[in-house]
Protein backbone atom coordinates (compact mmCIF):
# COMPACT_ATOMS: atom_id res chain seq x y z
CA UNK A 1 0.00 0.00 0.00
CA UNK A 2 1.35 3.43 -0.86
CA UNK A 3 1.51 5.75 2.12
CA UNK A 4 -0.08 8.63 0.14
CA UNK A 5 1.89 11.09 2.27
CA UNK A 6 0.01 10.06 5.38
CA UNK A 7 1.87 9.92 8.70
CA UNK A 8 2.70 6.42 9.86
CA UNK A 9 0.84 5.31 12.97
CA UNK A 10 2.82 5.15 16.17
CA UNK A 11 3.88 1.66 17.15
CA UNK A 12 1.67 0.09 19.78
CA UNK A 13 1.99 -2.77 22.19
CA UNK A 14 0.03 -5.65 20.64
CA UNK A 15 -0.58 -7.08 24.10
CA UNK A 16 -2.54 -3.95 25.06
CA UNK A 17 -4.66 -4.23 21.91
CA UNK A 18 -5.27 -7.92 22.57
CA UNK A 19 -6.32 -7.15 26.14
CA UNK A 20 -8.76 -4.52 24.88
CA UNK A 21 -10.29 -7.09 22.54
CA UNK A 22 -10.75 -9.60 25.38
CA UNK A 23 -12.42 -7.20 27.78
CA UNK A 24 -16.20 -6.76 27.79
CA UNK A 25 -16.80 -3.50 25.92
CA UNK A 26 -17.85 -1.33 28.87
CA UNK A 27 -17.36 1.96 27.02
CA UNK A 28 -19.84 0.92 24.34
CA UNK A 29 -22.22 -0.27 27.05
CA UNK A 30 -22.15 3.14 28.71
CA UNK A 31 -22.28 5.06 25.44
CA UNK A 32 -25.15 3.15 23.81
CA UNK A 33 -26.75 1.31 26.70
CA UNK A 34 -26.43 -2.07 25.00
CA UNK A 35 -26.14 -5.46 26.67
CA UNK A 36 -23.78 -8.26 25.73
CA UNK A 37 -23.88 -12.01 25.26
CA UNK A 38 -20.73 -14.10 25.80
CA UNK A 39 -19.90 -16.36 22.86
CA UNK A 40 -17.35 -19.13 22.42
CA UNK A 41 -14.73 -18.52 19.75
CA UNK A 42 -13.72 -21.24 17.29
CA UNK A 43 -9.98 -20.98 17.85
CA UNK A 44 -9.63 -19.32 21.23
CA UNK A 45 -10.15 -20.14 24.87
CA UNK A 46 -11.11 -16.51 25.50
CA UNK A 47 -14.73 -15.46 25.59
CA UNK A 48 -16.01 -13.27 22.79
CA UNK A 49 -18.78 -10.71 23.21
CA UNK A 50 -21.66 -9.94 20.86
CA UNK A 51 -24.29 -7.23 21.28
CA UNK A 52 -27.65 -8.72 22.30
CA UNK A 53 -30.17 -8.57 19.49
CA UNK A 54 -27.68 -8.62 16.61
CA UNK A 55 -28.55 -11.61 14.39
CA UNK A 56 -25.86 -14.21 13.70
CA UNK A 57 -26.29 -13.59 9.94
CA UNK A 58 -25.24 -9.96 10.41
CA UNK A 59 -22.19 -10.93 12.46
CA UNK A 60 -21.25 -13.54 9.83
CA UNK A 61 -21.74 -10.99 7.06
CA UNK A 62 -19.02 -8.86 8.61
CA UNK A 63 -16.67 -11.81 9.20
CA UNK A 64 -15.64 -12.21 5.58
CA UNK A 65 -11.94 -12.66 6.33
CA UNK A 66 -12.56 -15.39 8.88
CA UNK A 67 -14.98 -17.42 6.80
CA UNK A 68 -13.95 -16.40 3.28
CA UNK A 69 -16.10 -14.59 0.74
CA UNK A 70 -16.35 -14.09 -3.01
CA UNK A 71 -14.41 -17.29 -3.70
CA UNK A 72 -11.50 -16.29 -1.47
CA UNK A 73 -10.16 -18.69 1.12
CA UNK A 74 -10.94 -17.53 4.66
CA UNK A 75 -8.63 -17.60 7.65
CA UNK A 76 -10.35 -20.74 9.00
CA UNK A 77 -9.93 -22.59 5.70
CA UNK A 78 -6.30 -21.54 5.35
CA UNK A 79 -5.59 -22.58 8.94
CA UNK A 80 -7.16 -26.01 8.35
CA UNK A 81 -5.10 -26.40 5.17
CA UNK A 82 -1.86 -25.50 6.98
CA UNK A 83 -2.65 -27.76 9.95
CA UNK A 84 -3.48 -30.66 7.61
CA UNK A 85 -0.22 -30.11 5.72
CA UNK A 86 1.65 -30.13 9.05
CA UNK A 87 -0.01 -33.43 10.02
CA UNK A 88 0.94 -34.98 6.68
CA UNK A 89 4.56 -33.87 6.82
CA UNK A 90 5.13 -34.62 10.54
CA UNK A 91 2.80 -37.58 11.09
CA UNK A 92 1.17 -35.93 14.10
CA UNK A 93 -0.95 -32.97 15.08
CA UNK A 94 0.84 -29.70 15.82
CA UNK A 95 1.35 -28.58 19.41
CA UNK A 96 -0.73 -25.66 20.66
CA UNK A 97 2.19 -23.28 20.05
CA UNK A 98 2.76 -24.53 16.49
CA UNK A 99 -0.98 -24.42 15.77
CA UNK A 100 -1.10 -20.80 16.95
CA UNK A 101 1.80 -19.98 14.60
CA UNK A 102 0.04 -21.73 11.72
CA UNK A 103 -3.13 -19.72 12.43
CA UNK A 104 -1.05 -16.53 12.43
CA UNK A 105 0.43 -17.58 9.08
CA UNK A 106 -3.10 -18.21 7.75
CA UNK A 107 -4.14 -14.74 8.88
CA UNK A 108 -1.26 -13.17 6.98
CA UNK A 109 -1.78 -15.32 3.87
CA UNK A 110 -5.43 -14.33 3.57
CA UNK A 111 -4.95 -10.63 4.28
CA UNK A 112 -6.11 -8.61 1.27
CA UNK A 113 -4.22 -5.60 -0.03
CA UNK A 114 -5.21 -2.37 1.69
CA UNK A 115 -7.00 0.31 -0.28
CA UNK A 116 -7.34 3.82 1.08
CA UNK A 117 -11.01 4.76 1.44
CA UNK A 118 -12.63 7.58 3.34
CA UNK A 119 -14.64 6.94 6.47
CA UNK A 120 -17.74 8.12 4.59
CA UNK A 121 -17.16 5.49 1.88
CA UNK A 122 -16.55 2.74 4.42
CA UNK A 123 -19.61 3.69 6.44
CA UNK A 124 -21.82 3.77 3.33
CA UNK A 125 -20.51 0.32 2.32
CA UNK A 126 -21.09 -1.11 5.81
CA UNK A 127 -24.60 0.35 5.94
CA UNK A 128 -25.41 -1.09 2.50
CA UNK A 129 -24.11 -4.55 3.45
CA UNK A 130 -26.02 -4.51 6.76
CA UNK A 131 -29.24 -3.40 5.04
CA UNK A 132 -28.94 -6.24 2.51
CA UNK A 133 -28.36 -8.79 5.27
CA UNK A 134 -31.12 -7.50 7.57
CA UNK A 135 -33.70 -6.98 4.84
CA UNK A 136 -34.51 -3.55 6.25
CA UNK A 137 -32.78 -0.18 6.60
CA UNK A 138 -29.76 -0.74 8.86
CA UNK A 139 -29.95 2.70 10.50
CA UNK A 140 -33.60 2.25 11.46
CA UNK A 141 -32.88 -1.29 12.69
CA UNK A 142 -30.01 -0.03 14.88
CA UNK A 143 -32.16 2.77 16.32
CA UNK A 144 -34.85 0.25 17.27
CA UNK A 145 -32.25 -2.06 18.83
CA UNK A 146 -30.81 0.68 21.01
CA UNK A 147 -34.16 2.29 21.89
CA UNK A 148 -35.60 -0.92 23.34
CA UNK A 149 -32.80 -1.33 25.87
CA UNK A 150 -33.14 -0.10 29.47
CA UNK A 151 -30.37 2.51 29.62
CA UNK A 152 -31.08 3.28 33.28
CA UNK A 153 -30.35 -0.35 34.20
CA UNK A 154 -26.60 0.15 33.72
CA UNK A 155 -24.75 -0.02 37.04
CA UNK A 156 -22.19 2.74 37.52
CA UNK A 157 -19.52 3.08 40.20
CA UNK A 158 -21.34 6.07 41.73
CA UNK A 159 -24.42 3.86 42.26
CA UNK A 160 -22.50 2.00 45.00
CA UNK A 161 -21.06 3.16 48.30
CA UNK A 162 -17.33 3.85 48.08
CA UNK A 163 -16.58 1.03 50.55
CA UNK A 164 -18.33 -1.46 48.24
CA UNK A 165 -16.35 -0.19 45.23
CA UNK A 166 -13.09 -0.69 47.17
CA UNK A 167 -14.16 -4.21 48.22
CA UNK A 168 -15.05 -5.15 44.64
CA UNK A 169 -11.76 -3.71 43.37
CA UNK A 170 -9.82 -5.81 45.89
CA UNK A 171 -11.60 -8.97 44.72
CA UNK A 172 -10.94 -8.15 41.04
CA UNK A 173 -7.24 -7.48 41.75
CA UNK A 174 -6.93 -10.74 43.66
CA UNK A 175 -8.65 -12.75 40.89
CA UNK A 176 -6.56 -11.22 38.11
CA UNK A 177 -3.39 -11.69 40.17
CA UNK A 178 -4.23 -15.37 40.65
CA UNK A 179 -4.80 -15.92 36.92
CA UNK A 180 -2.02 -13.87 35.34
CA UNK A 181 1.64 -13.25 36.11
CA UNK A 182 1.47 -9.86 34.39
CA UNK A 183 -1.61 -7.81 33.70
CA UNK A 184 -2.80 -4.34 32.85
CA UNK A 185 -5.84 -2.06 32.88
CA UNK A 186 -7.81 -4.04 30.30
CA UNK A 187 -7.30 -7.32 32.16
CA UNK A 188 -9.01 -5.66 35.13
CA UNK A 189 -11.87 -4.50 32.93
CA UNK A 190 -12.41 -8.06 31.67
Amino acid sequence: MADAGLPHPAPCDRRAVRDIQRAPPDHTTRLLGVTWTPVARRSSTFTGWEIDGVPAALVAGFSRRTLGANGAEGIDGAARRLIDAYRQSHGRSPSAVVEAKLRQQATLETRPDKHLRSLAELTADWRERATATLGEDATTWAQHLVSRLPVDAILRADDLPLKKVHDLAAVVLMEVGNRRATWGHYNLMA
